[in-house]
């Protein structure tokens, strides 16, 4: 997996980042472990990581989600 270094920009599809969030804030109070948000980012995390940019590309292997 991709590496967790903090960002110098943030991804830019924010319409993509609130539903994540509600998933992963219902999963989460409901006792489990926010898989169904993890499933939702997996799907979409192309788009999701877009206009991000990380100190540490080098680590990066572009076919992963980022970890941000």
């Amino acid at each position: 997996m991709a590496s967790s270094c903090p960002p110098y920009a943030f991804p830019t599809h924010e319409k993509l980042w609130q539903p994540y969030a509600e998933i992963r804030a219902e999963s989460l109070w409901q006792g489990r472990a926010g898989e169904e948000a993890t499933e939702f980012y997996r799907e979409n995390w192309e788009a999701m990581d877009e206009g991000a940019v990380v100190p540490c590309s080098k680590r990066l292997h572009h076919d992963e989600p980022l970890v941000i």
